[in-house]
């Protein structure tokens, strides 16, 4: 099963928002959190979609089964981006400074958010 995705960068080269896309199952949309959303207390803005917390990478997921369920997007934005650092990596709960949290494309430049893909091209907004 072949997956493709697409993530938007803020400045560093650090992935937010991601959408996966595969042809046999449901798009999915994940946000970077810095740790679990029940530790953190946030509360699921699509209740009435399926949604899994993937530790290992930090990303609270969401099942969008058809165009007509994708839900307001910004919601979830929003939640992380609250918890975003201003630059840098995302700290981890706990973590000692200056370790990386393994969710860079990029270096530890201001550059400016592009959106990018996992596929064999990249695309860059110019």
């Amino acid at each position: 099963m072949r997956a493709w995705w697409l993530g938007y960068q803020r400045a560093g080269g650090y992935y937010v928002p991601l959408i996966t896309l595969r042809r046999e199952n449901p798009i999915e949309f994940s946000v970077k959190l810095p740790d679990d959303p029940e530790r953190l207390n946030l509360t699921n803005p699509y209740p009435s979609l399926k949604t899994w917390w993937d530790g290992p990478n930090r990303q609270w997921t969401w099942s969008i089964p058809s165009p007509d369920d994708v839900p307001d997007l910004s919601l979830a934005l929003g939640l992380s981006r609250k918890l975003q650092p201003e630059r840098g990596p995302m700290p981890r709960p706990g973590a000692e400074s200056g370790r990386s949290d393994g969710d860079s494309a990029g270096g530890e430049g201001d550059s400016q958010a592009i959106p990018t893909t996992a596929a064999s091209s990249s695309y860059q907004a110019g």
